[in-house]
Protein backbone atom coordinates (compact mmCIF):
# COMPACT_ATOMS: atom_id res chain seq x y z
CA UNK A 1 0.00 0.00 0.00
CA UNK A 2 1.51 3.32 -1.18
CA UNK A 3 0.01 6.66 -0.25
CA UNK A 4 1.37 9.95 -1.61
CA UNK A 5 0.35 13.03 0.33
CA UNK A 6 1.61 16.48 1.17
CA UNK A 7 3.25 17.15 4.51
CA UNK A 8 0.65 18.27 7.03
CA UNK A 9 1.38 21.71 8.50
CA UNK A 10 -0.36 23.29 11.48
CA UNK A 11 0.30 26.64 13.14
CA UNK A 12 0.05 27.24 16.87
CA UNK A 13 -0.04 30.74 18.39
CA UNK A 14 1.47 31.00 21.85
CA UNK A 15 0.06 33.33 24.53
CA UNK A 16 1.81 36.58 25.42
CA UNK A 17 4.58 36.20 27.98
CA UNK A 18 6.00 38.61 30.52
CA UNK A 19 9.40 36.98 29.94
CA UNK A 20 9.34 37.39 26.15
CA UNK A 21 8.84 40.72 24.42
CA UNK A 22 8.26 44.21 25.72
CA UNK A 23 4.65 44.73 24.69
CA UNK A 24 1.39 42.89 24.23
CA UNK A 25 0.50 44.30 20.85
CA UNK A 26 -0.32 41.47 18.46
CA UNK A 27 0.77 41.50 14.83
CA UNK A 28 -1.62 38.68 13.87
CA UNK A 29 -5.15 38.34 12.55
CA UNK A 30 -6.19 34.71 13.04
CA UNK A 31 -8.97 32.95 11.13
CA UNK A 32 -9.14 29.32 12.37
CA UNK A 33 -12.22 28.56 10.27
CA UNK A 34 -10.31 29.23 7.04
CA UNK A 35 -6.91 28.18 8.44
CA UNK A 36 -5.30 31.52 7.67
CA UNK A 37 -3.04 33.93 9.52
CA UNK A 38 -2.61 37.53 8.43
CA UNK A 39 0.58 39.23 9.61
CA UNK A 40 0.28 42.98 10.07
CA UNK A 41 3.43 44.99 9.39
CA UNK A 42 4.19 48.70 8.81
CA UNK A 43 4.59 48.18 5.07
CA UNK A 44 1.84 45.70 4.18
CA UNK A 45 -0.28 42.84 5.49
CA UNK A 46 0.57 39.30 4.41
CA UNK A 47 -1.83 36.36 4.52
CA UNK A 48 -0.63 32.76 4.98
CA UNK A 49 -2.71 29.60 4.71
CA UNK A 50 -1.84 26.29 6.40
CA UNK A 51 -3.77 23.09 7.06
CA UNK A 52 -4.91 24.08 10.57
CA UNK A 53 -4.54 27.11 12.82
CA UNK A 54 -4.65 26.85 16.63
CA UNK A 55 -5.07 29.95 18.76
CA UNK A 56 -3.49 30.52 22.17
CA UNK A 57 -6.44 28.88 23.99
CA UNK A 58 -6.14 25.50 22.24
CA UNK A 59 -5.57 22.65 24.69
CA UNK A 60 -2.77 20.10 24.49
CA UNK A 61 -5.35 17.33 24.00
CA UNK A 62 -6.82 19.11 20.96
CA UNK A 63 -3.36 19.60 19.49
CA UNK A 64 -2.58 15.89 19.80
CA UNK A 65 -5.93 14.84 18.36
CA UNK A 66 -5.29 16.90 15.23
CA UNK A 67 -1.53 16.49 14.95
CA UNK A 68 -0.51 13.20 16.50
CA UNK A 69 -3.39 10.76 16.16
CA UNK A 70 -3.05 9.95 12.46
CA UNK A 71 0.74 9.67 12.69
CA UNK A 72 0.48 7.26 15.64
CA UNK A 73 -2.18 5.16 13.91
CA UNK A 74 0.00 4.88 10.83
CA UNK A 75 3.05 3.97 12.92
CA UNK A 76 1.22 1.07 14.56
CA UNK A 77 0.10 -0.13 11.10
CA UNK A 78 3.68 -0.18 9.76
CA UNK A 79 4.05 3.33 8.29
CA UNK A 80 6.99 5.56 9.20
CA UNK A 81 6.06 8.84 10.85
CA UNK A 82 7.62 12.13 11.94
CA UNK A 83 6.34 15.04 13.99
CA UNK A 84 8.49 18.09 14.57
CA UNK A 85 8.01 21.58 15.96
CA UNK A 86 9.55 24.59 14.20
CA UNK A 87 9.78 28.26 15.14
CA UNK A 88 11.91 30.96 16.70
CA UNK A 89 13.31 30.59 20.18
CA UNK A 90 10.75 30.85 22.96
CA UNK A 91 7.76 30.26 20.67
CA UNK A 92 6.50 27.19 22.56
CA UNK A 93 8.04 24.25 20.67
CA UNK A 94 9.11 22.30 23.75
CA UNK A 95 5.78 23.02 25.46
CA UNK A 96 4.01 21.61 22.40
CA UNK A 97 6.16 18.50 22.14
CA UNK A 98 6.70 17.71 25.86
CA UNK A 99 4.68 20.04 28.06
CA UNK A 100 5.52 22.54 30.82
CA UNK A 101 6.97 19.84 33.08
CA UNK A 102 9.94 19.47 30.73
CA UNK A 103 11.70 22.01 32.95
CA UNK A 104 11.57 19.56 35.88
CA UNK A 105 11.02 16.10 34.40
CA UNK A 106 9.44 13.68 36.84
CA UNK A 107 7.18 10.96 35.50
CA UNK A 108 5.43 10.50 38.84
CA UNK A 109 4.27 14.12 38.99
CA UNK A 110 3.74 14.69 35.28
CA UNK A 111 0.48 16.61 34.82
CA UNK A 112 -1.98 14.81 32.58
CA UNK A 113 -3.78 17.89 31.31
CA UNK A 114 -0.68 19.70 30.05
CA UNK A 115 1.16 16.75 28.56
CA UNK A 116 2.55 17.45 25.11
CA UNK A 117 2.54 15.44 21.89
CA UNK A 118 5.33 13.00 22.79
CA UNK A 119 3.91 11.68 26.11
CA UNK A 120 0.42 11.43 24.61
CA UNK A 121 1.75 9.61 21.55
CA UNK A 122 3.62 7.08 23.70
CA UNK A 123 0.54 6.40 25.81
CA UNK A 124 -1.64 6.00 22.71
CA UNK A 125 0.82 3.64 21.04
CA UNK A 126 0.99 1.25 23.98
CA UNK A 127 -2.78 1.40 24.52
CA UNK A 128 -3.37 0.39 20.88
CA UNK A 129 -0.74 -2.38 20.87
CA UNK A 130 -1.85 -3.87 24.20
CA UNK A 131 -5.48 -3.84 23.08
CA UNK A 132 -4.50 -5.82 19.98
CA UNK A 133 -2.53 -8.32 22.08
CA UNK A 134 -5.52 -8.77 24.39
CA UNK A 135 -7.81 -9.25 21.40
CA UNK A 136 -5.50 -11.69 19.60
CA UNK A 137 -3.17 -13.19 22.23
CA UNK A 138 -2.15 -16.13 20.04
CA UNK A 139 -1.77 -14.35 16.72
CA UNK A 140 -0.31 -10.90 17.45
CA UNK A 141 2.91 -9.79 19.10
CA UNK A 142 5.13 -6.72 18.99
CA UNK A 143 8.58 -5.49 19.90
CA UNK A 144 9.47 -1.81 20.34
CA UNK A 145 12.76 -0.04 21.01
CA UNK A 146 13.60 3.58 21.72
CA UNK A 147 16.67 5.78 21.26
CA UNK A 148 17.31 9.46 21.92
CA UNK A 149 19.70 11.61 19.89
CA UNK A 150 20.91 15.19 20.25
CA UNK A 151 22.37 17.28 17.43
CA UNK A 152 24.60 19.87 19.09
CA UNK A 153 26.99 22.09 17.13
CA UNK A 154 26.59 19.82 14.08
CA UNK A 155 27.59 16.70 15.99
CA UNK A 156 25.35 13.82 17.06
CA UNK A 157 25.28 12.71 20.70
CA UNK A 158 23.47 9.80 22.35
CA UNK A 159 21.41 11.10 25.26
CA UNK A 160 20.95 7.56 26.63
CA UNK A 161 24.66 6.77 26.93
CA UNK A 162 27.07 8.28 29.43
CA UNK A 163 30.15 7.70 27.27
CA UNK A 164 31.04 9.93 24.34
CA UNK A 165 29.83 7.43 21.76
CA UNK A 166 30.42 8.07 18.07
CA UNK A 167 27.12 8.26 16.22
CA UNK A 168 27.05 7.90 12.45
CA UNK A 169 24.26 8.08 9.88
CA UNK A 170 24.27 5.65 7.00
CA UNK A 171 21.93 5.68 4.05
CA UNK A 172 21.07 3.98 0.82
CA UNK A 173 18.60 6.27 -0.91
CA UNK A 174 15.61 6.68 1.46
CA UNK A 175 16.75 4.09 4.02
CA UNK A 176 18.35 5.90 6.97
CA UNK A 177 20.23 3.93 9.63
CA UNK A 178 21.77 5.35 12.82
CA UNK A 179 24.89 3.45 13.86
CA UNK A 180 26.31 3.57 17.40
CA UNK A 181 23.20 4.79 19.24
CA UNK A 182 21.90 2.78 22.18
CA UNK A 183 18.48 1.16 21.75
CA UNK A 184 16.38 0.07 24.69
CA UNK A 185 13.48 -2.33 24.39
CA UNK A 186 10.35 -0.91 26.01
CA UNK A 187 7.18 -2.79 26.90
CA UNK A 188 5.21 -0.14 28.80
CA UNK A 189 4.47 3.58 28.69
CA UNK A 190 6.28 4.04 32.01
CA UNK A 191 9.48 2.42 30.69
CA UNK A 192 9.43 4.63 27.63
CA UNK A 193 8.86 7.80 29.67
CA UNK A 194 11.75 6.80 31.95
CA UNK A 195 14.15 6.80 29.00
CA UNK A 196 12.66 10.03 27.65
CA UNK A 197 13.24 11.85 30.94
CA UNK A 198 16.66 10.29 31.40
CA UNK A 199 17.77 11.59 28.02
CA UNK A 200 16.00 14.92 28.42
CA UNK A 201 17.96 15.57 31.59
CA UNK A 202 21.18 15.34 29.52
CA UNK A 203 20.03 17.77 26.82
CA UNK A 204 21.91 21.05 26.57
CA UNK A 205 19.93 24.15 27.56
CA UNK A 206 20.85 27.67 28.62
CA UNK A 207 19.16 30.92 29.58
CA UNK A 208 18.90 33.70 27.01
CA UNK A 209 17.13 37.03 27.13
CA UNK A 210 14.18 35.40 25.32
CA UNK A 211 13.98 32.04 27.06
CA UNK A 212 14.86 30.86 30.57
CA UNK A 213 15.41 27.29 29.31
CA UNK A 214 16.49 27.73 25.69
CA UNK A 215 17.29 24.47 23.88
CA UNK A 216 20.81 24.64 22.48
CA UNK A 217 20.37 21.52 20.35
CA UNK A 218 17.91 19.58 18.23
CA UNK A 219 16.50 16.51 20.03
CA UNK A 220 15.13 13.43 18.24
CA UNK A 221 13.32 10.72 20.21
CA UNK A 222 13.10 7.66 17.96
CA UNK A 223 10.84 4.60 18.25
CA UNK A 224 11.27 1.43 16.20
CA UNK A 225 8.34 -1.00 16.09
CA UNK A 226 8.07 -4.54 14.72
CA UNK A 227 4.71 -6.34 14.72
CA UNK A 228 3.77 -9.87 13.69
CA UNK A 229 0.28 -10.97 12.66
CA UNK A 230 -0.11 -14.74 12.30
CA UNK A 231 -2.98 -16.33 10.38
CA UNK A 232 -2.53 -20.05 9.91
CA UNK A 233 0.84 -20.49 8.22
CA UNK A 234 0.99 -16.85 7.12
CA UNK A 235 3.15 -14.45 9.15
CA UNK A 236 2.81 -10.77 8.25
CA UNK A 237 5.71 -8.78 9.67
CA UNK A 238 5.59 -5.00 9.68
CA UNK A 239 8.26 -2.54 10.79
CA UNK A 240 8.11 1.23 11.23
CA UNK A 241 9.97 4.14 12.78
CA UNK A 242 8.59 7.22 14.51
CA UNK A 243 10.67 10.40 14.87
CA UNK A 244 9.48 12.84 17.54
CA UNK A 245 11.56 15.98 17.12
CA UNK A 246 11.97 19.11 19.23
CA UNK A 247 14.02 21.53 17.14
CA UNK A 248 16.06 24.32 18.68
CA UNK A 249 14.67 27.73 17.80
CA UNK A 250 16.13 30.20 15.34
CA UNK A 251 17.79 33.12 17.12
CA UNK A 252 18.60 36.73 16.34
CA UNK A 253 21.63 38.15 18.12
CA UNK A 254 19.91 41.49 18.62
CA UNK A 255 17.11 39.84 20.60
CA UNK A 256 18.93 37.11 22.53
CA UNK A 257 22.15 39.03 23.35
CA UNK A 258 24.19 35.84 23.07
CA UNK A 259 27.95 35.91 23.55
CA UNK A 260 30.77 33.36 23.66
CA UNK A 261 29.65 29.74 23.62
CA UNK A 262 25.98 30.63 23.23
CA UNK A 263 26.79 32.75 20.18
CA UNK A 264 28.54 29.78 18.57
CA UNK A 265 25.60 27.53 19.46
CA UNK A 266 23.17 29.99 17.91
CA UNK A 267 25.27 30.08 14.74
CA UNK A 268 25.12 26.32 14.35
CA UNK A 269 21.39 26.23 15.17
CA UNK A 270 20.63 28.88 12.56
CA UNK A 271 22.87 27.14 10.00
CA UNK A 272 21.09 23.79 10.32
CA UNK A 273 17.66 25.46 10.22
CA UNK A 274 18.72 27.44 7.17
CA UNK A 275 19.73 24.22 5.39
CA UNK A 276 16.43 22.65 6.43
CA UNK A 277 14.62 25.57 4.82
CA UNK A 278 16.76 25.24 1.67
CA UNK A 279 15.98 21.52 1.41
CA UNK A 280 12.27 22.31 1.79
CA UNK A 281 12.42 24.99 -0.91
CA UNK A 282 14.20 22.61 -3.27
CA UNK A 283 11.66 19.85 -2.68
CA UNK A 284 8.77 22.30 -3.07
CA UNK A 285 10.05 23.60 -6.42
CA UNK A 286 8.96 20.36 -8.15
CA UNK A 287 11.81 20.45 -10.66
CA UNK A 288 12.53 16.90 -11.90
CA UNK A 289 15.91 15.20 -11.32
CA UNK A 290 17.06 17.99 -9.01
CA UNK A 291 19.82 17.41 -6.49
CA UNK A 292 18.49 17.72 -2.90
CA UNK A 293 21.18 18.93 -0.45
CA UNK A 294 20.23 16.58 2.42
CA UNK A 295 23.89 16.05 3.33
CA UNK A 296 24.63 19.71 3.91
CA UNK A 297 23.47 19.24 7.53
CA UNK A 298 23.18 16.25 9.84
CA UNK A 299 19.64 17.39 10.69
CA UNK A 300 18.34 17.06 7.14
CA UNK A 301 20.39 13.90 6.60
CA UNK A 302 18.81 12.29 9.67
CA UNK A 303 15.29 13.36 8.63
CA UNK A 304 15.79 12.52 4.97
CA UNK A 305 13.01 9.91 4.72
CA UNK A 306 10.64 12.36 6.48
CA UNK A 307 11.19 15.09 3.87
CA UNK A 308 9.94 13.86 0.53
CA UNK A 309 10.47 10.19 1.38
CA UNK A 310 8.77 7.16 2.90
CA UNK A 311 6.95 8.66 5.88
CA UNK A 312 3.89 10.55 7.05
CA UNK A 313 5.08 13.90 8.38
CA UNK A 314 3.40 16.66 10.36
CA UNK A 315 5.08 19.99 11.13
CA UNK A 316 3.91 22.28 13.94
CA UNK A 317 5.03 25.87 13.42
CA UNK A 318 4.98 27.80 16.68
CA UNK A 319 4.49 31.55 16.49
CA UNK A 320 4.88 34.59 18.76
CA UNK A 321 1.99 37.06 18.51
CA UNK A 322 4.18 40.00 19.62
CA UNK A 323 4.49 42.71 16.99
CA UNK A 324 8.22 43.16 17.68
CA UNK A 325 8.82 39.65 16.28
CA UNK A 326 7.00 40.28 13.00
CA UNK A 327 10.09 39.48 10.92
CA UNK A 328 10.54 36.06 12.53
CA UNK A 329 6.82 35.37 12.24
CA UNK A 330 6.83 36.05 8.50
CA UNK A 331 9.91 33.84 8.10
CA UNK A 332 8.28 30.99 10.04
CA UNK A 333 5.03 31.16 8.08
CA UNK A 334 6.91 31.32 4.76
CA UNK A 335 8.65 28.11 5.81
CA UNK A 336 5.25 26.61 6.65
CA UNK A 337 3.81 27.42 3.23
CA UNK A 338 6.82 25.82 1.50
CA UNK A 339 6.65 22.68 3.64
CA UNK A 340 3.01 22.15 2.62
CA UNK A 341 4.13 21.74 -1.00
CA UNK A 342 6.40 18.78 -0.24
CA UNK A 343 4.95 15.38 -1.08
CA UNK A 344 5.85 12.23 0.83
CA UNK A 345 5.23 8.70 -0.43
CA UNK A 346 4.34 6.69 2.66
CA UNK A 347 3.90 2.94 2.41
CA UNK A 348 3.32 0.05 4.76
CA UNK A 349 6.66 -1.60 5.49
CA UNK A 350 5.68 -5.26 5.45
CA UNK A 351 7.46 -8.42 4.39
CA UNK A 352 6.68 -12.10 3.90
CA UNK A 353 9.74 -14.29 4.21
CA UNK A 354 10.77 -17.04 1.82
CA UNK A 355 10.18 -19.57 4.59
CA UNK A 356 6.49 -18.67 4.60
CA UNK A 357 6.17 -19.19 0.85
CA UNK A 358 8.10 -22.44 1.08
CA UNK A 359 5.82 -23.74 3.83
CA UNK A 360 2.74 -22.95 1.75
CA UNK A 361 4.12 -24.78 -1.26
CA UNK A 362 5.10 -27.77 0.85
CA UNK A 363 1.63 -27.93 2.39
CA UNK A 364 -0.03 -27.75 -1.04
CA UNK A 365 2.23 -30.50 -2.38
CA UNK A 366 1.47 -32.66 0.66
CA UNK A 367 -2.26 -32.32 0.07
CA UNK A 368 -1.84 -33.13 -3.60
CA UNK A 369 0.13 -36.25 -2.73
CA UNK A 370 -2.58 -37.34 -0.31
CA UNK A 371 -5.07 -36.90 -3.11
CA UNK A 372 -2.99 -39.02 -5.48
CA UNK A 373 -2.52 -41.73 -2.85
CA UNK A 374 -6.26 -41.83 -2.14
CA UNK A 375 -7.11 -42.19 -5.83
CA UNK A 376 -4.48 -44.90 -6.30
CA UNK A 377 -5.85 -46.82 -3.34
CA UNK A 378 -9.39 -46.65 -4.68
CA UNK A 379 -8.32 -47.64 -8.20
CA UNK A 380 -6.26 -50.58 -6.96
CA UNK A 381 -8.95 -52.05 -4.73
CA UNK A 382 -11.18 -54.58 -6.56
CA UNK A 383 -13.58 -54.99 -3.68
CA UNK A 384 -16.85 -53.37 -4.78
CA UNK A 385 -17.52 -52.54 -1.18
CA UNK A 386 -14.71 -50.01 -1.23
CA UNK A 387 -15.24 -48.65 -4.70
CA UNK A 388 -16.73 -45.19 -4.62
CA UNK A 389 -18.70 -43.66 -7.40
CA UNK A 390 -17.24 -40.53 -9.05
CA UNK A 391 -19.78 -38.46 -7.15
CA UNK A 392 -18.50 -39.83 -3.85
CA UNK A 393 -14.81 -39.22 -4.60
CA UNK A 394 -13.46 -36.24 -2.62
CA UNK A 395 -10.80 -34.14 -4.34
CA UNK A 396 -8.36 -32.32 -2.07
CA UNK A 397 -8.36 -29.47 -4.59
CA UNK A 398 -12.00 -28.88 -3.64
CA UNK A 399 -11.34 -28.53 0.08
CA UNK A 400 -11.50 -25.19 1.83
CA UNK A 401 -7.97 -25.59 3.23
CA UNK A 402 -6.48 -26.22 -0.20
CA UNK A 403 -8.33 -23.34 -1.78
CA UNK A 404 -7.24 -21.01 1.01
CA UNK A 405 -3.61 -22.02 0.58
CA UNK A 406 -3.80 -21.61 -3.18
CA UNK A 407 -5.34 -18.16 -2.76
CA UNK A 408 -2.48 -17.15 -0.45
CA UNK A 409 0.09 -18.50 -2.89
CA UNK A 410 -1.51 -16.71 -5.83
CA UNK A 411 -1.54 -13.51 -3.80
CA UNK A 412 2.17 -13.90 -3.07
CA UNK A 413 2.89 -14.56 -6.76
CA UNK A 414 1.03 -11.37 -7.67
CA UNK A 415 2.90 -9.39 -5.03
CA UNK A 416 6.19 -10.87 -6.29
CA UNK A 417 5.44 -9.68 -9.83
CA UNK A 418 4.56 -6.23 -8.53
CA UNK A 419 7.66 -6.17 -6.34
CA UNK A 420 9.86 -7.11 -9.32
CA UNK A 421 8.44 -4.23 -11.37
CA UNK A 422 8.89 -1.79 -8.49
CA UNK A 423 12.42 -3.08 -7.91
CA UNK A 424 13.36 -2.38 -11.52
CA UNK A 425 11.98 1.16 -11.22
CA UNK A 426 13.74 1.57 -7.87
CA UNK A 427 17.06 0.42 -9.37
CA UNK A 428 16.76 2.86 -12.27
CA UNK A 429 15.92 5.72 -9.91
CA UNK A 430 18.77 4.71 -7.60
CA UNK A 431 21.34 4.86 -10.37
CA UNK A 432 20.00 8.21 -11.57
CA UNK A 433 20.01 9.63 -8.04
CA UNK A 434 23.54 8.46 -7.30
CA UNK A 435 24.77 9.93 -10.57
CA UNK A 436 23.28 13.30 -9.56
CA UNK A 437 24.99 13.04 -6.18
CA UNK A 438 28.37 12.24 -7.76
CA UNK A 439 28.05 15.02 -10.32
CA UNK A 440 27.02 17.59 -7.71
CA UNK A 441 29.35 19.71 -5.62
CA UNK A 442 31.66 17.69 -3.34
CA UNK A 443 31.27 20.23 -0.56
CA UNK A 444 28.82 17.97 1.22
CA UNK A 445 31.53 15.32 1.60
CA UNK A 446 33.76 17.57 3.67
CA UNK A 447 31.72 17.04 6.85
CA UNK A 448 31.35 13.29 6.55
CA UNK A 449 33.30 10.31 5.25
CA UNK A 450 30.79 9.23 2.63
CA UNK A 451 32.41 6.78 0.18
CA UNK A 452 30.61 7.28 -3.14
CA UNK A 453 32.08 4.22 -4.90
CA UNK A 454 31.31 1.92 -1.97
CA UNK A 455 27.78 3.33 -1.61
CA UNK A 456 27.10 2.84 -5.34
CA UNK A 457 28.26 -0.76 -5.14
CA UNK A 458 26.18 -1.34 -1.99
CA UNK A 459 23.03 0.06 -3.60
CA UNK A 460 23.57 -1.96 -6.80
CA UNK A 461 23.80 -5.14 -4.72
CA UNK A 462 20.61 -4.33 -2.79
CA UNK A 463 18.73 -3.21 -5.91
Amino acid sequence: MVNQENINVVARIRPFSAWIGTNRQSCLLIDPDNSTITVKSPTKNQKFEVNTVFNEDTTQASIFAKVGRSIVDGFVEGINGTIFAYGQTGSGKTYTMIGPDALEPNVSTFSDENRGIIPRALEDIFATLNAEVKKKPDSFKFSMKCSFLELYNERLYDLLQDNDATIKIQSCLEQITVVGAAEFEVTTYEECMHHLWRGWDQRKVAETSMNRESSRSHAVFMLTLVTEHTEGTVINRRSSRLNLVDLAGSERQGLTNNTGVQLKEAGNINKSLSILARVIRTLASSKPAQYIPYRDSLLTFLLRDSLGGNAKTTVVVNIHPNSEFVGDTISTLTFAVNVQKVKNTARVNEAITCDDIKSWKEEIERLRQENRDLKAQLDGNNNPKFISSPADTISVEDTTVFQSLMANLNDIDAKSESFLTESQKFRSAALNHLKLMMDASKAAAKEDTFDYDAEVEKCLIKC
